[in-house]
């Protein structure tokens, strides 16, 4: 779903890095052995140093690709049982 969003959103390229780093993400998902995914605009290069900073635009476009990957995930689950009735 959010691979679909950022296509979607951007127009594109998807990629994707392996970030090892100390975030809340890789926490979780190693204490609950769950997937996880963690997506924002900027240059993850330039995470946390005096050069850090991020375009307006991107940061406008993250949102976006945030509330679509939500409502992707949220057309894809089934809340309620069906009922045999």
């Amino acid at each position: 779903s959010l691979k679909e969003a950022i296509l979607e959103i951007t127009g594109g390229p998807v990629k994707f890095l392996r970030k090892t780093g100390t975030g809340d993400m890789n926490i979780f998902g190693a204490e609950r052995k769950v997937p996880v995914a963690t997506y924002g605009p900027g240059d993850a290069r330039l995470s946390h140093t005096r050069c850090e900073y991020i375009d307006i635009h991107e940061y406008l476009a993250s949102i976006q690709v945030y509330k679509r990957t939500i409502e992707k995930i949220l057309g894809k689950t089934q809340f309620f049982p069906k009922s045999d009735n």
